[in-house]
């Protein structure tokens, strides 16, 4: 008998990486963490300037509504006022009627039974 036939996989051996390949994945995988790319939310996040604009912006417009709103204790204008009267109409939804019939076959009560008429 020959050997081949005695062990198929004879012929087979591991395939070893080659010895200088850990370095190269190495030298690829610092340059990329070098060239690593901040997206444009993150500088917004972490710019100073930006959030201190932000904070001006928030700032000026409370102040501005608390200087230029309504006058002390004035609830608005007539004409404002009236539109909401105006919505309130157009929304205001008339009641259900329900007659006691219906209440009552709604509520489980009595109700009529077909009965079969006899001739």
């Amino acid at each position: 008998m020959k050997q081949n036939d005695k062990d198929p996989f004879a012929g087979m051996r591991a395939v070893r990486p080659p010895r200088d390949l850990a370095g190269r994945v190495l030298s690829v995988a610092t340059g990329a963490a070098a060239e690593l790319r901040v997206s444009i939310w993150d500088r917004l996040w972490h710019s100073t300037p930006l959030r201190v604009s932000w904070v001006v912006a928030v700032v000026l417009l409370v102040l501005a509504h608390m200087t230029l709103g309504r006058a002390p204790g004035s609830r608005g204008s007539p004409e404002a006022l009236a539109g909401i009267d105006e919505l309130e109409e157009v929304f205001r939804l008339p009641a259900i009627e329900i007659s006691p019939r219906a209440e009552s076959i709604a509520l489980g009560g009595n109700r009529r039974k077909n009965r079969r008429i006899d001739s």
